[in-house]
C-alpha cells in the first residue's frame, strides 16, 4: 500500500492549503488523527475508514460513506433594498432565506493499490439521482437539523466533478456541491 500526504494531494488538486493539521496527515496503516473532540450535540465527529482508521468528520450522503472529505456551508438571504428619497441608505426587507450550499471535497481512495472504479461508480450514482436523498455529518446537521427548518437533512446534489491525479493511480478527488431540499406542505384554501 502507498503512503500519501493528504495535504499535498488537497494542494494539488484544489491549489491551495486548507491548512490544519490536514498538512500532516499521511495515509499509510498508522493512526490518522488524535482524537480531540468530545461528542457533540449533533453526534460523534468520528468515523471509520474501510480500513479501520480513524477519521474526523466524515459525510454519509445517502447509503455512500465518505470518509476523506472537507466541508464548506455557505447561505444567502433574499433582501429587497428600497431607496429613500433625500435621505442616505435603504430600507432592507428580508423575503427569505435561500438554501444551503455545501460544498464536499474529498477523496475516493483504491486502498489496495488498484484505481477506486467502484467509489467513482458510486458517486456518479449518486449523483444522478432524481431525488433529495439524506445528509449525516455533525457540521451539515448545525444547519440541516433546525426546529425551523422542521429538523429535515434532506440535500439534492447539483455538482460532481472527478479530478485526475498525476502519479497517482489509487486515488481520484472530487468536488461535489449539494443543497438543502426541504418537503413542503401546501394547503389548498377553498
Amino acid at each position: 500500500m502507498a503512503v500519501f500526504n493528504l495535504g499535498d494531494l488537497f494542494i494539488e488538486q484544489w491549489g491551495y492549503s486548507p491548512g490544519g493539521s490536514i498538512n500532516d496527515l499521511v495515509v499509510d496503516d498508522t493512526d490518522l488523527i488524535n482524537r480531540k473532540t468530545p461528542t457533540g450535540n449533533y453526534g460523534s465527529y468520528y468515523g471509520e475508514d474501510s480500513e479501520g482508521r480513524e477519521v474526523f468528520m466524515p459525510i454519509t450522503l445517502g447509503d455512500l460513506f465518505m470518509p476523506y472529505v472537507w466541508m464548506s456551508v455557505s447561505g444567502s438571504k433574499r433582501i429587497i433594498e428600497t431607496p429613500l428619497t433625500e435621505r442616505r441608505g435603504s430600507v432592507k426587507e428580508l423575503i427569505s432565506i435561500d438554501d444551503y450550499r455545501f460544498s464536499i471535497k474529498g477523496f475516493v481512495i483504491g486502498h489496495d493499490g488498484t484505481f477506486p472504479e467502484k467509489d467513482i461508480e458510486d458517486l456518479r450514482k449518486l449523483f444522478e439521482l432524481n431525488e433529495a436523498i439524506e445528509m449525516k455529518c455533525p457540521l451539515s446537521d448545525i444547519f440541516l437539523l433546525t426546529a425551523d427548518g422542521n429538523g429535515q437533512d434532506r440535500v439534492v446534489i447539483t455538482e460532481l466533478t472527478i479530478h485526475e491525479a498525476k502519479g497517482i493511480e489509487h486515488v481520484r478527488g472530487f468536488d461535489m456541491t449539494v443543497v438543502t431540499d426541504q418537503e413542503l406542505e401546501l394547503e389548498l384554501i377553498d
